[in-house]
C-alpha cells in the first residue's frame, strides 16, 4: 500500500545518506577548518591572514616582502579561503576516550587490590612466626616434657591410656611449613599481577600523551 511504500523510499534514503553525512561528520572533527583572510601582495600571491593579526606586519612567504595588514574591519573585507588544520590541544580530549579512561581505572585498581592483599598475606605469613625442623620439633617436644611436674606427667599418661595418640595427622611444623609455602606463593603472584597492572596503566598514560604529542599542521 502507499504508506508501506512511502516508508521504504523513507528508509532508502535514509540508508543512502546517513553513511555520508556520518563520515562527514567525522571528517570535520578530525579535520577542522579555520578562514583565512587573503591580503594581495605587489608579487600577486596572497597573505593568509586572521582577524587577531590586524594592525600587525606581515610578510609574503612568496617574495619575503612585508607590510602591515589593515583593520579587523579591513580584513573582513578581504577575500577569504578555507584552510584545513588539526587542532591537537581542541582533540586532547578526545584522544584520552572513554575506553583508555575505563583500562586505566580498572587497572589502577587492579593494582591497588593486589598490592594491599600481597600485604595482608604478608602479614599472616610473619604471624606463623619461626617453622621448625623435625629434629627441632623433635627438640622442643623433648624439652616440653621435661618441664612437666608429677602431676602434669600423671594426666598426659592418663590421657594416652584413656584416648590413645589420637589420629594420625602431619606434625604441627610439617602443616606450618606448608602453609608458609601456601602463603609465600600467594603473595609472590599478588606482587606480579599488581606490577603487571600498573605497568599496563602508566603504559596507557604514556599512549595517550604520545598520540597528544605528534606532529600536526597549525597556522
Amino acid at each position: 500500500n502507499v504508506a508501506d511504500s512511502t516508508a521504504v523510499r523513507t528508509f532508502d534514503i535514509r540508508a543512502a545518506y546517513l553513511p555520508a553525512l556520518s563520515d562527514s561528520l567525522f571528517d570535520q572533527r578530525l579535520m577542522p577548518t579555520i578562514t583565512k583572510y587573503l591580503l594581495p601582495c605587489e608579487c600577486g600571491q596572497a597573505i593568509p591572514l586572521e582577524v587577531s593579526q590586524a594592525g600587525q606586519t606581515v610578510r609574503c612567504e612568496a617574495c619575503g616582502k612585508s607590510q602591515e595588514a589593515p583593520s579587523m574591519r579591513g580584513i573582513r573585507a578581504l577575500p577569504t579561503t578555507e584552510v584545513e588544520t588539526e587542532r591537537r590541544v581542541e582533540l586532547r580530549e578526545s584522544n584520552w576516550s572513554l575506553g583508555r579512561g575505563a583500562f586505566f581505572s580498572a587497572m589502577l585498581l587492579v593494582a591497588v587490590l593486589a598490592f594491599a592483599f600481597a600485604g595482608l598475606q604478608y602479614l599472616s605469613l610473619r604471624s606463623i612466626g619461626k617453622v621448625y625442623s623435625e629434629e627441632e620439633a623433635t627438640v622442643v617436644f623433648d624439652e616440653l616434657i621435661d618441664d612437666f611436674d608429677a602431676e602434669q606427667a600423671y594426666s598426659a599418661w592418663q590421657e594416652f591410656r584413656d584416648h590413645g595418640m589420637g589420629p594420625k595427622r602431619p606434625a604441627d611444623y610439617v602443616q606450618f611449613r606448608n602453609a608458609a609455602e601456601q602463603l609465600r606463593m600467594v603473595v609472590t603472584v599478588s606482587l606480579i599481577i599488581g606490577a603487571v597492572a600498573l605497568v599496563a596503566a602508566v603504559a596507557s598514560i604514556a599512549m595517550s600523551r604520545g598520540s597528544n604529542t605528534k606532529a600536526t599542521k597549525t597556522e
